[in-house]
């Protein structure tokens, strides 16, 4: 779980800075940004599995970490970004979205 916060809080906090002060959008948007971020690629399975063959001796406790981190995130991310989505009125509140 601090993996997962620890990223969120990463990539939340450098959209913000980015979006906010270098393309200069709304508050809300930027604040909201970290969220559409959320979403963690099934591509890290594979890198796991390289760095398993890489490094034997830590590869199974990184493989769980990260692992379980894609599982959490690949459930959470959807919803997040809807959520996100919705509150910077991209899309409308009413807007039916199927996961």
């Amino acid at each position: 779980m601090m993996f997962v916060f620890a990223r969120f809080v990463a990539k939340a906090g450098a959209n913000y800075v980015v979006s906010r002060y270098c393309a200069v959008y709304e508050t809300k948007q930027s604040a909201l940004l970290g969220f559409t971020m959320l979403p963690m690629a099934g591509l890290a399975i594979g890198i796991v599995n390289q760095i398993a063959e890489m490094y034997p001796e830590f590869g199974a406790e990184f493989g769980t970490i990260v692992l379980a981190a894609v599982e959490i995130l690949e459930t959470l991310g959807p919803i997040a970004t809807e959520f996100a989505l919705k509150r910077t009125g991209e899309v409308p509140t009413d807007a039916k979205v199927e996961h």
